[in-house]
């Protein structure tokens, strides 16, 4: 399960195996219950990343939210590649004064 800190940076990193990256357009990250719609990058090790400012995260309701990840290949095909998974939006605690 993934957590987010609100008003913190949230990045995360999905490695998608047994799909030709050859063909594949992009991948989102997408969550209805955080109305964010994501695309990821495709870093040097092969991963998808997500970076999500800390402006936005601020913004989201504590509690659970549901989020999917879908493959998008170059003709317009989807996969989804995780559907439904579980992320938990923690109020943030401790303020530092820096």
């Amino acid at each position: 399960m993934l957590q987010i800190i609100q008003g913190d940076i949230f990045e995360v990193s999905f490695d998608i195996c047994g799909v030709d990256r050859v063909g594949i357009d992009k991948v989102v990250f997408s969550s209805s219950d955080l109305k964010i719609n994501e695309v990821t990058t495709l870093c040097n090790n092969g991963e998808y990343s997500v970076r999500i400012g800390s402006e936005r995260t601020r913004m989201f309701p504590t509690g659970f939210a549901f989020y999917d990840l879908t493959i998008v290949f170059i003709d317009g095909q989807k996969l989804t590649a995780q559907r439904n998974e579980i992320v938990e939006v923690l109020k943030k605690e401790n303020i530092d004064n820096e």
